[in-house]
């Protein structure tokens, strides 16, 4: 390395407070924020037979309801049907994609989660509540009753079990993209509105005369129900998996956060179920206030999330792998938003780099935060290296796109 090399390094690396961290690769000069001044575009996540067994199992899944409502109530009814049921789902992605905005997950995987809960685990509910109502139904000889109990007691296990599955193969499988427990409740939310979209397609179409009141109690009054319930398994997933040392330790832990997603779906079904005059006291008492203080939770562990990134990318900024103006600039939603335009002028190339680079940076600052937390493990070391390549891919290809280095 030269002299004006190591003059820049040491500008970048603080060098005065600098300490080796175990933690964190030393970067070559090349690879550090004082060759680069620009961001690029990183390699794009590998896509894998997963995707596209999930995306095929839950389009064929939705069909099949779709054909099956059609068939019964027509194209216009349907479309209608499903047109009402967008607008409660609108409210709620829309909430996730906010909550999600300071470590976004990848867009192909909030879709795959959607997915598994419009198609797969709809589908397969649909089948296994109404066997389980018939059975019921031939045992009680009382339809009503039976209608009752499926839905406050077969509806609640099957239903959280199969989401509660996707929720599990997609994390598992992609746990690279599970750096904090907000991960997993997005996740596992996504999962459940995809679920909530196609039962209200189902429900509206069923309402008849009643639609006003379903729409209004589906709709209006609990159309977080299902993310809700949902997202305690998929917070109990995403703390084993960051939080926890054993590798293992969401095989004790999901059965923890299924347990209370269950008795809740239960308590809310039945409660719907047995207890009409009861219910509208219920839900102002307990529901209500419930919500709000998920949501209130969930609403701070967003925020806290961005302190986690910034302390976390600290300590790379010391390393030389960042400059302290991208800490800044990745640690606000307000900079984020100014350096993409500025990068938008210079290409749509360089703005999708701009992008990628802000989420890679707020990964790698939570990987490093749970490898404090937890102690290094080759999975995460390959996670910080794999997330420190994408860095510095970024900063070739721009300034590459500006001209700034041969």
């Amino acid at each position: 390395m030269s002299t004006s090399e190591s003059a820049s390094t040491q500008r970048f690396r603080l060098a005065a407070r600098y300490r080796p961290d175990p933690l964190i690769p030393e970067p070559q000069f090349v690879e550090t924020a004082a060759y680069h001044t620009s961001l690029g575009k990183m390699a794009r996540s590998p896509r894998a037979w997963l995707e596209w067994i999930i995306a095929l199992a839950s389009v064929v899944g939705f069909l099949v309801i779709v054909g099956l409502v059609v068939s019964r109530s027509g194209v216009m009814a349907s479309t209608l049907g499903i047109i009402a049921a967008a607008v409660p789902l609108l409210v709620v992605t829309g909430t996730f994609v906010w909550i999600d905005r300071w470590e976004p997950e990848p867009v192909w995987l909030c879709v795959l989660a959607f997915a598994w809960g419009a198609g797969v685990a709809t589908s397969l509910a649909l089948v296994s509540n109404t066997t389980m109502q018939m059975m019921l139904g031939a045992a009680t000889t009382n339809p009503d009753d039976a209608e009752a109990l499926t839905a406050s007691v077969v509806a609640p296990v099957v239903e959280e079990t199969l989401k509660g599955i996707g929720v599990v193969i997609v994390m598992l499988a992609r746990r690279r993209s599970v750096t904090s427990p907000l991960d997993g409740v997005v996740i596992a939310g996504l999962v459940g509105a995809g679920f909530a979209f196609t039962e209200n397609i189902l429900y509206f179409l069923n309402a008849g005369d009643e639609i006003l009141v379903v729409f209004i109690l589906r709709a209006i009054l609990s159309p977080f129900c299902h993310s809700m319930f949902t997202s305690l398994i998929g917070l109990a997933m995403a703390i084993a998996l960051t939080r926890l040392r054993r590798r293992r330790a969401w095989m004790g832990t999901v059965p923890v956060g299924w347990a209370s997603a269950v008795v809740l779906h239960s308590l809310w079904n039945g409660l719907a179920s047995f207890t009409e005059g009861s219910f509208v006291r219920s839900y102002v008492l307990f529901w209500l206030p419930f919500f709000f203080g998920w949501f209130l939770i969930i609403s701070l562990s967003a925020a806290k999330q961005r302190r986690w990134i910034r302390a976390g990318l600290q300590a790379f900024a010391e390393a030389g792998w960042l400059h302290p103006g991208e800490v800044e600039m990745v640690t606000s939603l307000t900079w984020r938003r100014f350096a993409k335009r500025r990068a938008r002028a210079v290409s749509r190339r360089a703005a999708r780099a701009m992008r990628d680079f802000q989420h890679a940076a707020a990964r790698l600052g939570l990987t490093y935060v749970a490898s404090v937390r937890l102690g290094s493990s080759p999975e995460r070391a390959e996670m910080t290296r794999s997330e420190l390549s994408a860095l510095v891919a970024a900063r070739s290809v721009v300034a590459a796109e500006r001209g700034e280095h041969a």
